[in-house]
């Protein structure tokens, strides 16, 4: 046991922010319910999390419309502009504030990685607050683009919208990988380079189906994937909210791992601790949950658990997309 830091989480449909120390198996909310009542310090739906360097969190928060930092206990906007114009080009009525930001990745540089899903679009946030279009098209939100069969090469990406964009996490050479709610796949981009699927897509593919013994990235996608991570070696990890697991891809090979959860099971966000602990938001068990990996590469439940309340409501909102959850201090 080596936890030694806090696990913090979003519960979507409370428009909160709870922080748990496993270590002492308190938890507390930390964001979204200020007694003095300030607008400024309300979430709704805050969706995916991210710790700066200077151990302040960050916080999608879809429903406003922007992106905070929760400093001393209280909530402070990310201010954005359009710094080439880029979006004042596009007659986009946010010039300056793309909409519903769900995932958020905080860069080596200290830049920032957001997905905005109802803009189509992931901008990287410099420091002073410029957005750089990394992809998408803004605000071209109907374009009948699906691509999960084919690679778009990286001369066509200017004209290549997204659909509904969600979590977000980078490698450390700069791929970068997200998940496209529109289409419930999972992508991969690499910096400079073409766009293309790890997993296609997961929605319209009839009933549910028992997964097979032996799994392929190339030959299985998930259902329904609501949380993306990488670990120290940067094998891919995929919370399926349907399929009710955690799904590790080895990019290298190909292989897929599957993390079983438990019956029951709906992962809404998956995170990895310094200590290599995944911890896992489990909305259809009611519980956050570590998971370790043994010697022999078995996955098995980390000594500390933190039930939650059960609520339909925020099944709802998991469904619609899946939550946030990060370590810090």
């Amino acid at each position: 046991m080596s936890f030694g830091y806090k696990v913090y989480f979003t519960e979507r449909a409370r428009n909160r922010v709870v922080c748990w120390d496993p270590d002492r198996g308190d938890s507390e909310v930390v964001a979204g319910e200020p007694k003095d009542g300030a607008a400024d310090q309300k979430l709704k739906s805050p969706y995916g999390l991210a710790m700066d360097s200077a151990g302040c969190l960050l916080i999608a928060d879809k429903r406003n419309s922007r992106l905070c930092r929760l400093r001393n206990g209280r909530l402070e906007k990310v201010q954005t502009r359009d710094g080439d114009g880029h979006r004042r080009s596009r007659f986009t009525e946010r010039v300056d504030n793309p909409e519903n930001p769900t995932g958020v990745f905080v860069e080596k540089g200290g830049t920032l990685l957001v997905a905005y899903s109802d803009d189509f679009t992931i901008y990287r946030v410099r420091a002073d607050g410029t957005l750089q279009l990394v992809l998408g098209v803004p605000p071209n939100r109907h374009a009948l683009f699906e691509g999960y069969f084919e690679t778009v090469k990286a001369d066509k990406l200017p004209q290549t919208p997204l659909h509904m964009p969600t979590g977000v996490v980078e490698a450390s050479d700069g791929t970068i990988y997200f998940i496209e709610r529109g289409y419930q796949a999972v992508r991969e981009y690499k910096l400079g380079g073409d766009l293309k699927s790890v997993f296609m897509r997961g929605q319209d593919l009839g009933p549910v189906q028992p997964l097979p013994k032996k799994l392929s990235r190339f030959g299985f996608w998930p259902r329904y994937p609501s949380g993306l991570a990488l670990d120290a070696r940067e094998n891919l990890y995929v919370a399926d909210f349907v399929y009710g697991c955690v799904f590790m891809a080895d990019l290298g090979s190909g292989d897929v791992t599957t993390i079983s959860t438990g019956a029951g099971s709906k992962p809404a966000a998956i995170c990895f601790g310094p200590d290599g602990t995944l911890w896992v938001l489990d909305l259809g068990l009611a519980q956050v949950k570590g998971y370790r990996k043994s010697s022999r590469g078995a996955w098995q439940a980390a000594e500390a658990t933190l039930k939650t309340e059960s609520d339909p409501a925020a099944l709802s909102c998991a469904a619609l997309g899946g939550a946030g959850i990060v370590c810090g201090q």
